[in-house]
């Protein structure tokens, strides 16, 4: 597959681009969280608010980390 080395812990994604990726990431299905527009995930004990702001894909995210006043665009975080 083409994410036969990637070894992650957690994996957050957007529902439209779940949709899109899912047959290449099913491996990582049991560490996949999906999120929408608005939601907010603690992540180690800091909260996070994901944003679905349509660029590179239907389901590009915003990630804003609330506690440090950062935000965070792009494929990864």
């Amino acid at each position: 597959t083409v994410f036969a080395d990637v070894d992650v812990e957690k994996v957050y994604i957007s529902e439209p681009d779940y949709a899109a990726a899912a047959e290449a990431i099913t491996q990582f299905d049991s560490k996949i969280t999906k999120v929408n527009h608005g939601d907010t995930v603690n992540i180690y004990g800091a909260p996070y608010v994901f944003n679905v702001v349509s660029a590179h894909t239907e389901g590009s995210l915003m990630i804003t980390d609330t506690t440090h006043g950062a935000l965070f665009t792009g494929d990864t975080f």
